[in-house]
C-alpha cells in the first residue's frame, strides 16, 4: 500500500511541473544542451544519433574525368587531415552537419579554415562546423522590413570585427527557418521533442 502512494504522489509531481519553452534562440539552445546531457526518456539522444548514423553514408563526387574524379576523391578522404584531434575526411566534416542541425541547434556554419592546390584546382583542405549557439546577430539596419540578408553574424556576442562571419571564409545554414529569419528553431524545441 504505501508503494501506491509513493506512485501517486510521483504522479501527481509530474503533473505539477511546467515545462517552460523558451522564446530565445540562445536560451533554447541552452535547452537543448541540457535535455540531451541528461536524457531522462532513454529516446531523444538515441533516435537523433540513429538519424544522424543514417543520414551519414558513403558518397562520392563523380565527373566525366578520371583524373578529377581521382583528385575529389583524394581530397575527400584527406579533408581536415592537418587537425590532430578531428576525425577526418568529407564523411566525419557530413556527419559533424547532421549533430549540429539535428542534436544542436540547427545553426550549422561551416568555417573554411584554409584552402590548397590539388593538382589545378584550389579547394578547402580545413573545415569545421562552429557551435551555433555562440551565433550572435546584429541587425543590419533598424527598420522592420524583412531582408534576406537583414543581419550580420558574429561568433559571439561582441560584435567586433574580427568575429564577423564573412561570406568567403564561412557558409551559414538555417535549416529549420526562413531565408530572412534571424535565428533559426533548434530541431528538438520546433518538433515538440523539449517541450512533451
Amino acid at each position: 500500500m504505501a508503494d501506491s502512494g509513493m506512485m501517486l504522489q510521483w504522479m501527481l509531481g509530474l503533473l505539477n511541473r511546467k515545462i517552460i519553452v523558451p522564446t530565445d534562440f540562445h536560451e533554447q539552445c541552452q535547452c537543448v544542451r541540457n535535455m540531451l546531457k541528461d536524457d531522462v526518456t532513454g529516446l531523444v539522444d538515441v533516435l537523433t544519433d540513429f538519424a544522424v548514423h543514417s543520414a551519414t553514408v558513403d558518397f562520392t563526387i563523380e565527373t566525366n574525368y578520371d583524373k578529377l574524379n581521382e583528385l575529389f576523391h583524394v581530397w575527400s578522404l584527406e579533408l581536415n587531415q592537418a587537425y590532430p584531434t578531428l576525425p577526418i575526411g568529407l564523411k566525419a566534416l557530413a556527419q559533424e552537419y547532421f549533430k549540429e542541425r539535428w542534436q544542436g541547434s540547427s545553426f550549422p556554419v561551416l568555417k573554411i579554415a584554409e584552402w590548397s592546390k590539388y593538382g589545378t584546382l584550389l579547394l578547402p583542405t580545413k573545415m569545421v562546423f562552429i557551435d551555433g549557439s555562440s551565433i550572435y546577430a546584429d541587425d543590419k539596419n533598424a527598420s522592420d522590413e524583412l531582408r534576406v540578408e537583414g543581419y550580420d553574424y558574429y561568433i559571439g556576442d561582441k560584435f567586433d570585427p574580427p568575429y564577423k562571419i564573412v561570406a568567403d571564409k564561412y557558409v551559414v545554414n538555417r535549416p529549420y527557418g526562413r531565408w530572412y529569419d534571424k535565428y533559426p528553431t533548434p530541431y528538438l524545441i520546433k518538433r515538440g521533442i523539449y517541450h512533451n
